[in-house]
């Protein structure tokens, strides 16, 4: 950067949007490393240290301590953006916030007249060409997926020498805001993971990794429909090798990695390569997000939250409150397998589970409801056949090991249901479970 002021307008787009990359560094830094920073890399250019000063002013560093530094960030930014009135044929109606790739606008498309978003990228990514390049393949790619699930991209331009991203407008809130006004029903957890895990699905069949599924990523309409927004932007913003993966960690956009660390995975946080199967614990974390109101993996800076991830199990669910099945709490905990052999192989696999898990719900509530409209026969029933019973665990016939947790499931699901009868005493699981390895253990071998 260059010691000569340069002249600072609102018709420079490049120029705020180099503000608001210092400025976002700069509040990912604790408050007595800002001013080293802010020396190196403002130079001389006082013009834009006054501004970048300015823009500070408004920090509160007690509520960055607290634990929303990201959020912080991109209010301040969103709160002070530029004037900028048009991008392309896309008319500039406000700002929608800020994020690690730059501002985000609500735009009105004058040739088609509807609404769209459009995302203007910050000018150290644009400075890259062959980067660039590649991300606009990648964002193609994504955009010819049209998928329900997935943020439909428009149009990838630039303007004034500046590059933006047009996409469809969403009207909804995130899923990050969703859980910030209390834990969602188990049943609307699982449409959420659903529409995800599809919409995952269909990006990995045509050779796309997300690398950056967040609560902050997902917007949720209010008639329930979710979209995954990003697509083919977080894998352009991934370096190519391994030495350059560790290197951006710590170098590039600090408040983008901190508003995603708690969601990388294991391999992602060393700087490993990845595949679809980082997408698949990010969802792991998000769904236990959903689940739980809180994040798996927390700490009160960057390195605590990545040695979580990489060191710590996240308390089950149980412990958080939360009213889980046991049967959703093992889906979670696969997809947050540390190990990624032992995770969920694809995105289409943990569907078929959470789709299974629906169905066993909604066949339990229906039970339920039906056993509540006859209550005063079964009442008669049992008053009559009162005494004791115990539920064994149903034996998996198929050669599928991973079908053993559903015969788990059903076994639980029967117990449930008796237990709800008056004066029938139910074995608890624990003696069941354990009459069965002993029958296990002690049967003769069959022989022929």
């Amino acid at each position: 950067m260059g010691s000569s002021p340069r002249k600072l307008t609102n018709d420079h787009p490049r120029r705020w949007q180099e503000i608001d990359r210092i400025v976002s560094s700069a509040l990912a830094r604790e408050p007595a490393e800002r001013a080293p920073f802010l020396n190196e890399v403002c130079g001389g250019d006082e013009q834009l240290r006054k501004e970048v000063d300015s823009r500070l002013a408004h920090d509160r560093p007690e509520s960055l301590v607290a634990g929303a530094p990201v959020e912080e960030a991109t209010q301040l930014l969103a709160s002070r953006a530029p004037a900028i009135e048009k991008l392309g044929r896309y008319q500039i109606v406000r700002s929608l916030g800020a994020g690690g790739m730059g501002q985000v606008y609500l735009g009105h498309d004058e040739q088609l007249n509807r609404p769209v978003a459009v995302k203007l990228l910050s000018s150290y990514h644009a400075a890259e060409e062959e980067r660039m390049r590649r991300f606009r393949q990648e964002a193609l790619s994504a955009s010819a997926l049209n998928h329900p699930n997935i943020l439909t991209i428009y149009e990838i331009g630039e303007s004034d020498g500046a590059n933006f991203i047009a996409t469809e407008f969403v009207d909804g809130l995130t899923l990050s805001e969703r859980i910030g006004r209390g834990r969602l029903s188990t049943e609307e957890t699982l449409k959420i993971a659903q529409q995800i895990a599809s919409a995952l699905s269909a990006a990995h069949a045509a050779g796309i990794i997300h690398r950056d599924i967040k609560s902050a990523n997902i917007m949720v309409r209010a008639d329930g429909l979710v979209k995954v927004l990003d697509f083919g932007i977080a894998k352009y913003e991934q370096p190519e090798n391994e030495t350059d993966t560790k290197k951006a960690l710590v170098e590039t956009m600090p408040g983008a990695v901190m508003g995603t660390a708690a969601y990388m995975s294991p391999e992602q946080a060393r700087g490993l390569a990845v595949d679809v199967r980082t997408d698949i614990w990010s969802l792991g974390v998000v769904f236990y997000e959903m689940i739980a109101g809180r994040r798996p993996f927390v700490g009160d800076t960057l390195m605590d939250v990545m040695s979580a991830v990489l060191e710590r199990q996240p308390p089950s669910l149980s412990a958080t409150g939360a009213n889980a099945p046991e049967l959703l709490e093992r889906i979670v905990f696969r997809a947050l397998s540390k190990d990624r052999e032992a995770r969920y192989s694809s995105a289409n696999e943990m569907l078929a589970d959470l789709k299974d898990l629906s169905k066993k719900l909604e066949f339990a509530a229906e039970s339920e409801r039906q056993s509540a409209e006859h209550k005063p026969a079964t009442s008669y029933l049992t008053r009559e056949t009162s005494g004791s019973i115990a539920v064994l665990p149903f034996v998996n016939m198929s050669s599928e090991p991973e079908n053993e947790y559903f015969c788990d499931g059903l076994a639980e699901e029967l117990l449930n249901a008796l237990t709800r009868i008056k004066d029938l005493k139910v074995a608890p699981r624990t003696s069941s479970f354990h009459l069965r390895a002993r029958t296990q253990t002690s049967a003769p071998s069959a022989k022929p």
